[in-house]
C-alpha cells in the first residue's frame, strides 16, 4: 500500500500542475501536452525562407521556442501556391494553427469557415491600444477581426534630385499632384529620336495593377468603385485611367524580377519603390546618399497607395486555438518588433516605436511611415481576385495604348461584373 503511494504521486503532482494554468483554464504556451511530450504549434507562412518575410519569422520561431518551450512547425509557402496548399490541407483535416493570410485571402476564408474570429482574445489582450489601426482593420471583416498585421509594406514615392536639378525643378520638392507631376515628367525625359534613353518615371512593363489602384486612392474613388459591386465608369476611375494613359510616353518600363529603371539610373522618378531596394541602391553606389528624396505617394485629391499586408489568422482546425494565440500575442510584443525592425528593417506595427523607427531609417522610413497610415490594400470583397486580375489587364492595354482609358475602364467593369 505504501508502494502504491509512491507510484501515485507523480500522477498527482502531475494533476496539480495542469491546475496551475490561467483563469481561462489554459495551461499556458510553456507547459507540456497531456501526454507529456512536447507541444507543437504549426504555423505556415507566405514566403520563402531567404526573403525579409521569411528571415523575420525564422528570428520569431527561435525566440518563441526559447521562451515557450513549444515547438514551432513552420512551413514557408510562396505566395503562388499558398491557395492551393489551404485548400488541401482545410480538405484533409491537416490544417495549421497558425496561418499568414494577405487581405486579399480574408473574406474567401472566412466563407469557407476556415478562420477562428479573434474578438476575445483581442479584447482581453493588454497591448491591443498600441496597435496600429491599419493593422487591425487590415483583418477585419463584417464586424470582427480575422487576422491582425504584423507586417505591412508600404512603398514610397523616390525621386532623383540630381536628375531634377539637370531639369531646371527644385530638387526638394517633389510634383505636388497629377498635373505637376506630367509637367516634370515632359522636363525630365531624355530621348534620342523616338527613343526615351531616360524617363521620367519608371512603371512595371506588365502587371501594374498596383499603380492603377493607387491612383484610385488618390483621386478618392477607391472605395466607391467597390462598394456596391464593379463600378469603374465613374469620372474619379476615368481620370485615374487618363492619368496612366498621360505618363506612359515618359516612361521606362521595367521587367518582373529585374533590376528596376530607377535603380539603374535610367529613371528620374518612381511612384512605388521599396525602402530596401533604395539602400541597396545606396549601398552599391555611395555617391547617391543624399541624391534620392522620399515622399510618402504623388498626391491628387489626396495621397496614398496600394500596400500590401501580412496576417496571423488561427486555423478553425486547430486543436490548440490558445496556444495559436499564444504565439500571435507573442509576435507583437515590443522586444519581437524591434528585433524584426532591426534585423529585417521590417515596419513596425506598433505606435509607440514609430520615432525609434525613424530615428532608425530618417527620411526614407518617415515617408515609409507617412504612407501606412494613407495607403490601403485591396478590398476585402468575396471578388476582390478577380478584381486584381482584370485591374493587371486594364494596365496592360492602357500603358500599352491597346484600347484608351475609357474603353479600358469598361472593360474592366464588364468583366468583373460577369465573373462575379
Amino acid at each position: 500500500m505504501k508502494k502504491a503511494s509512491i507510484l501515485l504521486l507523480p500522477v498527482l503532482l502531475m494533476s496539480i500542475l495542469a491546475g496551475c494554468g490561467d483563469s481561462n483554464g489554459n495551461s499556458g504556451a510553456s507547459q507540456t501536452a497531456d501526454s507529456g511530450e512536447k507541444q507543437t504549434l504549426v504555423v505556415w507562412s507566405r514566403d520563402t525562407e531567404d526573403s525579409q518575410v521569411g528571415r523575420a519569422v525564422e528570428s520569431d520561431k527561435a525566440a518563441f521556442e526559447k521562451e515557450t518551450g513549444v515547438s514551432v512547425e513552420l512551413l514557408h509557402i510562396a505566395h503562388n501556391d499558398v491557395v492551393a496548399k489551404w485548400n488541401t490541407a482545410f480538405a484533409g483535416g491537416t490544417a495549421p494553427d497558425v496561418m499568414d493570410v494577405g487581405v486579399s485571402h480574408i473574406v474567401g476564408r472566412v466563407e469557407l469557415g476556415h478562420l477562428l474570429p479573434l474578438d476575445d482574445y483581442y479584447n482581453a489582450w493588454e497591448g491591443k491600444d498600441d496597435l496600429a489601426s491599419s493593422m487591425v482593420e487590415y483583418g477585419s471583416y463584417d464586424g470582427k477581426i480575422y487576422g491582425l498585421a504584423y507586417n505591412a509594406s508600404p512603398a514610397v514615392m523616390a525621386w532623383r534630385k540630381d536628375y531634377f536639378e539637370e531639369a531646371g525643378l527644385n530638387p526638394d520638392s517633389p510634383p505636388a499632384n497629377w498635373e505637376e507631376f506630367l509637367s516634370y515628367a515632359k522636363k525630365l525625359t531624355q530621348r534620342d529620336g523616338d527613343i526615351v534613353t531616360r524617363g521620367a518615371v519608371d512603371l512595371p512593363d506588365t502587371r501594374g495593377a498596383h499603380i492603377l489602384a493607387q491612383f484610385f486612392m488618390q483621386n478618392d474613388i477607391y472605395e466607391s468603385t467597390y462598394k456596391d459591386g464593379p463600378n469603374f465608369t465613374s469620372d474619379g476611375a476615368l481620370e485615374a485611367a487618363a492619368f496612366l494613359s498621360d505618363i506612359a510616353p515618359y516612361a521606362v518600363l521595367t521587367s518582373s524580377g529585374t533590376t528596376s529603371a530607377f535603380e539603374k539610373g535610367n529613371a528620374a522618378m518612381n511612384l512605388c519603390i521599396g525602402p530596401d531596394l533604395i539602400q541597396s541602391m545606396i549601398k552599391e553606389d555611395p555617391s547617391l546618399e543624399g541624391k534620392i528624396g522620399y515622399a510618402s505617394s504623388l498626391t491628387n485629391v489626396k495621397g496614398g497607395m496600394h500596400c500590401g499586408a501580412w496576417l496571423y489568422s488561427i486555423s478553425s482546425q486547430s486543436k490548440q486555438p490558445d496556444l495559436a494565440w499564444d504565439w500571435i500575442e507573442f509576435i507583437f510584443t515590443k522586444e519581437r518588433v524591434e528585433a524584426r525592425m532591426n534585423e529585417t528593417n521590417m515596419v513596425p506595427p506598433l505606435t509607440s516605436m514609430s520615432e525609434e523607427y525613424k530615428e532608425l531609417g530618417g527620411e526614407l522610413y518617415a515617408a515609409q511611415l507617412g504612407n501606412l497610415v494613407q495607403s490601403q490594400a485591396y478590398p476585402k470583397l468575396s471578388w476582390t481576385n478577380i478584381y486584381e486580375e482584370s485591374l493587371h489587364l486594364a494596365y496592360d492595354e492602357i500603358i500599352y495604348a491597346q484600347k484608351t482609358p475609357e474603353q479600358a475602364m469598361q472593360d474592366l467593369e464588364a468583366e468583373c461584373k460577369n465573373k462575379m
